[in-house]
């Protein structure tokens, strides 16, 4: 079947009658027109803390619904206005939304929109301008820690390579002593 609209949806009845035979044959169908609805639209108004969300042509009507995810136990959203509105000629549904939000707790949170089967990006709102000093406060010891380590390797490693010198240039006591013997102990003094 093809151009269906919502209006055809009901319930009808299939006729079939054979040419060798006489007899009628009736069953009843049940029809059911639906339409996906477009993936949602989630735009934001950053200086006044609102949402909204659009959404069009999915049969039958469908409630619009916002998700909140992750850190959202201070958040709120109020519904502003919601709208549905049929197409006349096809019944295809349209459908908005917008919600307020408070973001006095200062939490950043994450929100979609979903309609009939179809979800929207995710949103992350009440994101803070400036980021906790406790991420300074962690992220820089670890460096200066990090830092650190490595100059004392490297010192380490310096003082090992100057020992290693300095062992090679020794003289041996041992040689000392056959040096002694060897030249009748003449002006050489230890």
């Amino acid at each position: 079947m093809i151009k269906l609209k919502g209006s055809h949806s009901g319930d009808y009845q299939c006729i079939i009658q054979y040419k060798e035979r006489s007899e009628i044959s009736v069953t009843d169908i049940h029809l059911i027109v639906t339409a996906n609805y477009s993936k949602p639209e989630v735009t934001m108004s950053c200086h006044a803390n609102r949402c909204r969300c659009t959404s069009s042509g999915g049969y039958p009507h469908t409630k619009l619904k916002w998700n909140i995810f992750g850190n959202s136990s201070g958040l709120t959203l109020k519904v502003l206005n919601a709208s549905e509105w049929n197409d006349p000629n096809t019944m295809l549904c349209n459908t908005s939304s917008t919600v307020s939000f408070n973001c006095s707790y200062g939490e950043e949170s994450v929100i979609s929109c979903s309609v009939g089967g179809a979800t929207s990006e995710s949103l992350s709102i009440c994101v803070p301008k400036y980021r906790s000093p406790i991420v300074k406060a962690t992220i820089c010891p670890v460096v200066l820690l990090f830092i650190t380590i490595i100059l004392s390797v490297l010192v380490w490693k310096c003082i090992q390579q100057q020992k290693k010198k300095c062992k090679n240039t020794a003289v041996d006591p041992k040689e000392i002593r056959s040096l002694k013997y060897s030249q009748g102990e003449k002006n050489l003094q230890l």
